[in-house]
C-alpha cells in the first residue's frame, strides 16, 4: 500500500527526527491515509472522532502525547486552566468536587 511503503521509506533513511517528524515531511493525502491505517484501533476508540473529517482526526492522533496516570492519581483540579484534550484510552476517570469536607463523585468517563 503506497501510505506504508512511504513511511517505510522515511524510516529507512534513519533520520534523527522524531516519528510525528516523519509524517509531517509526507504528502498531506497520503500522511491522512497513513495516520488512519496505523491507528486505527485508536482512532475506533475515541467516539468523537467519528464524527470530524478523516484530515481532522489525523493532525489530532499525529499531535497526541502519551500520558500514563496510577490509580488514584489526582490529574487536575476545579479551577485549573488545561492547555489539553485528554483522549482515555482505558480504565475509568472518576470526576469528584471537594464540597469542604470530602469529594462528592460527579461522575465517571470511560475509555473512547
Amino acid at each position: 500500500n503506497e501510505a506504508k511503503d512511504a513511511y517505510e521509506y522515511f524510516l529507512s533513511k534513519k533520520s534523527s527526527f522524531g516519528e510525528s517528524d516523519i509524517i509531517e515531511e509526507l504528502p498531506r493525502p497520503i500522511m491522512i491515509k497513513l495516520v488512519h491505517e496505523v491507528y486505527s484501533k485508536d482512532i475506533q476508540r475515541v467516539r468523537i472522532f467519528k464524527t470530524y473529517e478523516k484530515a481532522f482526526v489525523a493532525d489530532m492522533v499525529t499531535n497526541t502525547r502519551p500520558f500514563q496516570a496510577t490509580k488514584g492519581e489526582k490529574l487536575f483540579s476545579e479551577g485549573d486552566v488545561l492547555n489539553d484534550i485528554i483522549f482515555i484510552s482505558s480504565g475509568t476517570i472518576v470526576i469528584s468536587k471537594f464540597d469542604g469536607t470530602n469529594d462528592v463523585v460527579l461522575g465517571f468517563s470511560r475509555d473512547g
